[in-house]
């Protein structure tokens, strides 16, 4: 649930003035640390790395594509 709760932060930390916090979701394998990362990326739009233009993307991705997610997700 702290994974979903940062997500909804994301767009108030400007409104408030307040810095960037970051959350770090480790742990041993088969613990739903990647279910926790799709629950907070359903949020902003679809949390399936294979969809067309998803909110979760994989390692797998240009320098290119990261600077275009990158701009365009500034804020987030």
């Amino acid at each position: 649930m702290v994974a979903l709760y940062a997500s909804f932060t994301a767009p108030l930390l400007q409104i408030f003035d307040t810095p960037n916090l970051g959350i770090d979701l480790c742990g041993r394998t088969s613990t739903g640390k990647t279910r926790a990362l799709q629950l907070a990326a359903s949020v902003w739009g679809r949390p399936d790395e294979n969809a067309h233009n998803p909110a979760l993307h994989t390692w797998d991705m240009t320098k290119v594509a990261i600077e275009r997610t990158c701009a365009t997700a500034s804020d987030l």
